[in-house]
C-alpha cells in the first residue's frame, strides 16, 4: 500500500487532484451559468407568451398583457380631442391610426368663445384664451368617459404622433407598471429595493414566476388594477425625489433600441441640467408618481381616474392650462395654503414619452390653436422623442416600404 508522502508527492497524483479540481470548478461555473441562462430565457419565453395571444398554453396574466395588441391599445376606448374645423389635423391623425391598426374616436374641442363664464368651476383663473377652449376639451372626454362608464380610456389630442413599435413599447411599459402595481401581495420581493430604481429584467423575470402562482389575482387590464392616470405622451417629467416607498419607485429599462439616445431627449426644461444626464444610453424610465409633467399629448385614465378628473379639474377649478392641473392632479399640490398637503392620485409616466407631437411641414402656426400665429415656414415634418415616427414615415408606410422607414434618432448612436 503506497504511503501518504508517496501520494502527496507523486506527480501523476498531484496532476489528477488537480485536473478534479478544475473540473469541479468549471462544473459549478457551468451549472452557475445554466442556471443564469436559464432564467433569462425563461423570463424572455414568457414575455413572448404576452404576445403569443393564439396559444392555449398562456396564461392568463398573460393573455390580458396581450390586450394591448388590440386595436384600441388594452384600453376600453381611445378618444381624440380635435376641433372640428381642423380637418387637416382628423385627416393626419386618422391615417397615423389606420397604418398602426388603431382605432379612435373623435370628440370635437372647444373654442374658448363657447364657454359661457357662469359655467365655469369656482377657482377659475384660465384666461378665456385657447387654453380655456382645451381646458375643456378634456373635460368633455372625462365626461364621455364617466358617462359610459368606460372601464379605461387613452385620450390623444390631435397632434399626437408615435413609434410604428407602439405596442411592444406599451406591453413594456405595462410589465413594468404592473410589477409594481402587484407588490402589495409580494412585499418581501421589493423590501429590499424600496428607494432604489427597479430593473426591468428583474421586474419581468418575477412576474414569470409569480405568473404559476393559482391564486395569483389577475388585473382587469393590462397595465393594473390600481392607477388613475397613465401620462404617456408628454414633454418631460421626473422621477419623484421621494423614492423612500413602493408608491414612488422606478423601473429601469435599459439598452432599449425603440428608446432614442439620451443625448437627444427634448424636455421643456432647457434652463435646467439634463434630467437624465448620466443614465445609460437608449434608456427608458417607467415612473410611478411622476413630478414635473408637462403637455397633455397623450395619457389614459381609468373610471376612477376619470371621476377625480372632472370633479377635481372640471368642477372644483380651472386655475391652469390643463396639464399643469394634471401635474398638480398627481403630485398632491394643495389648491390653497389651508388646505394642507394633499394625497397625490395614482399616476404613472414614461421618459421618453411613448407619444409625442408631430410638427408638420409648411406654416408653423398650424401647430396649435393656442398660441399666436407666424408667417414661419417649415420644410420638413418631424416629431421629438420618437425614434420611428408613424407620420414622418406615413409616405413609406403608405406604399408598402416598411423596409426603408426613417429612424430619426438610431439605436447605437449618440453613446
Amino acid at each position: 500500500m503506497p504511503s501518504l508522502q508517496n501520494i502527496l508527492f507523486n506527480p501523476r497524483a498531484i496532476f489528477i487532484a488537480a485536473l478534479a479540481t478544475i473540473s469541479i470548478f468549471f462544473l459549478s461555473l457551468g451549472q452557475y451559468t445554466t442556471s443564469t441562462t436559464s432564467t433569462q430565457v425563461a423570463s424572455a419565453t414568457w414575455l413572448k407568451g404576452t404576445h403569443d395571444t393564439g396559444s392555449n398554453k398562456a396564461s392568463a396574466l398573460q393573455r390580458r398583457i396581450s390586450d394591448i395588441y388590440n386595436s384600441t391599445l388594452g384600453f376600453q376606448k381611445i378618444l381624440a380631442i380635435s376641433l372640428h374645423a381642423r380637418t387637416d389635423r382628423r385627416d393626419s391623425l386618422t391615417l397615423t391610426t389606420s397604418l398602426t391598426n388603431i382605432t379612435l374616436t373623435f370628440i370635437d374641442g372647444v373654442r374658448p368663445t363657447d364657454i359661457l363664464e357662469k359655467t365655469l368651476p369656482p377657482y377659475a383663473g384660465i384666461a378665456n384664451t385657447g387654453a380655456r377652449g382645451a381646458w375643456r376639451g378634456h373635460i368633455n372626454a372625462m365626461r364621455e368617459v364617466v358617462s359610459n362608464g368606460w372601464g379605461s380610456a387613452l385620450i390623444l389630442e390631435e397632434d399626437a404622433d408615435w413609434d410604428v413599435r407602439v405596442k411592444e413599447q406599451l406591453r413594456d411599459f405595462a410589465v413594468g407598471s404592473l410589477g409594481v402595481q402587484m407588490r402589495s401581495a409580494h412585499a418581501p420581493y421589493f423590501a429590499e429595493r424600496s428607494g432604489e430604481y427597479l430593473r426591468y429584467e428583474d421586474v419581468t423575470s418575477w412576474l414569470g414566476q409569480t405568473d404559476s402562482n393559482a391564486n395569483l389575482h389577475v388585473p382587469h387590464s393590462p397595465y393594473g388594477s390600481d392607477w388613475d392616470v397613465l401620462w404617456l405622451g408628454n414633454c418631460g417629467m421626473r422621477m419623484n425625489a421621494r423614492r423612500e416607498d413602493w408608491n414612488t419607485l422606478a423601473v429601469v429599462r435599459s439598452d432599449d433600441e425603440t428608446a432614442i439616445p439620451v443625448p437627444d431627449y427634448h424636455h421643456w426644461d432647457w434652463e435646467d441640467a439634463h434630467p437624465y444626464d448620466g443614465a445609460m444610453n437608449h434608456s427608458r424610465w417607467y415612473l410611478s408618481q411622476p413630478t414635473d409633467g408637462v403637455c397633455s399629448i397623450a395619457y389614459a385614465v381609468s373610471q376612477r381616474g376619470a371621476r377625480r378628473i372632472l370633479l377635481e379639474l372640471g368642477m372644483e377649478r380651472a386655475d391652469k392650462a390643463f396639464d399643469l392641473m394634471l401635474q398638480d392632479f398627481c403630485q398632491g399640490v394643495p389648491e390653497s395654503e389651508d388646505e394642507g398637503e394633499r394625497r397625490p392620485h395614482s399616476c404613472w409616466g414614461v421618459v421618453p414619452p411613448l407619444f409625442a407631437q408631430y410638427r408638420g411641414a409648411g406654416r408653423e402656426d398650424r401647430d396649435s390653436d393656442i398660441a399666436g400665429s407666424n408667417e414661419i415656414v417649415r420644410e420638413q415634418g418631424f416629431t421629438n422623442n420618437i425614434q420611428r415616427s408613424v407620420r414622418v414615415n406615413a409616405r413609406k408606410l403608405v406604399d408598402g416600404l416598411g423596409g426603408e422607414i426613417v429612424d430619426s434618432f438610431p439605436y447605437g448612436e449618440g453613446t
